[in-house]
């Protein structure tokens, strides 16, 4: 639509997290475009022990993003972390609208 997204923060919620995780913003102004407007990675890391499922992981706070645009991705990934796991809970995006000219 006409809006844009500033992406301000990612809620993470795991259920289970052994070893440190990426996560990356990818943002666009329109699906077809080639040219990404902002790219965002930033790191959770790991609790120092395995939490049983439904537990606290200690991944409870705002993780600051900083992107903005129309079209908006989100990956988690592990790299380099031998035994890693993790399982979502409810992930959330701390997002706020922000008016902007269409292309026409």
């Amino acid at each position: 639509g006409n809006q844009g997204a500033n992406i301000d923060g990612y809620i993470p919620d795991f259920m289970r997290q052994v070893g440190d995780i990426d996560v990356t913003v990818t943002t666009k102004d329109l699906p077809e475009d080639t040219d990404n407007l902002d790219i965002v990675t930033k790191t959770i890391a790991g609790p120092p022990e395995t939490v049983s499922p439904g537990g606290p992981t200690g991944s409870d706070t705002i993780v600051d993003m900083r992107a903005f645009g129309r079209q908006v991705k989100v990956k988690l990934s592990q790299t380099d972390v031998v035994g890693g796991d993790f399982a979502l809970g409810a992930q959330r995006l701390e997002i706020t609208g922000v008016p902007t000219k269409r292309h026409d």
